[in-house]
């Protein structure tokens, strides 16, 4: 099944247009077996670019933008948490959602990156806690919010009405 298809809610709900409601915004079903791999790449990819993006905004702020080996030492405990998050939620299955999978992605993002930079000695002051969940947060679920709204209107029909 692919990952823009629309599928009824199992409470019968539908959507402003009278039609299903996107899959994105339903729990899944017993007969969702397989999700489509490209919505998976995709969700891979988005993820990855936007621990890229918090990192690289945070190191350009501070102007440390220079050293590649610089921004690998700032990324890899946050990559390493996405990878544990996806894991720990197994993303895989349900890779667009926003509540299943990005908030709980984002917050075990979020710990694994700050409990690794604790161990390797890197700083974890209150303020960057704080920087780090709501940047992450708004990037991680913001992708697939944005996703889904297009998506779900890619799906309304078009109307043409008359102007006066």
């Amino acid at each position: 099944m692919n990952a823009t298809a629309t599928t009824p809610a199992p409470t019968g709900r539908r959507s402003r247009t009278g039609g299903p409601v996107p899959s994105c915004h339903v729990p899944p079903t017993p007969n969702e077996q397989r999700v489509n791999s490209k919505a998976i790449t995709i969700a891979v990819a988005a993820d990855i670019c936007s621990v890229l993006a918090f990192v690289l905004a945070g190191r350009r702020s501070h102007d440390e933008m220079t050293a590649v080996a610089g921004i690998a030492s700032t990324a890899w405990p946050f990559l390493a948490g996405l990878l544990v998050g996806w894991g720990v939620r197994r993303a895989w299955h349900r890779p667009l959602s926003v509540l299943r999978t990005g908030l709980p992605v984002a917050a075990i993002t979020v710990a694994v990156g700050m409990i690794l930079r604790v161990i390797s000695g890197q700083g974890t002051a209150v303020a960057f806690i704080l920087v780090a969940c709501v940047v992450l947060g708004v990037l991680l679920t913001g992708w697939r919010a944005l996703g889904c709204t297009v998506a779900s209107r890619r799906r309304q029909p078009l109307r043409l009405e008359e102007t006066t």
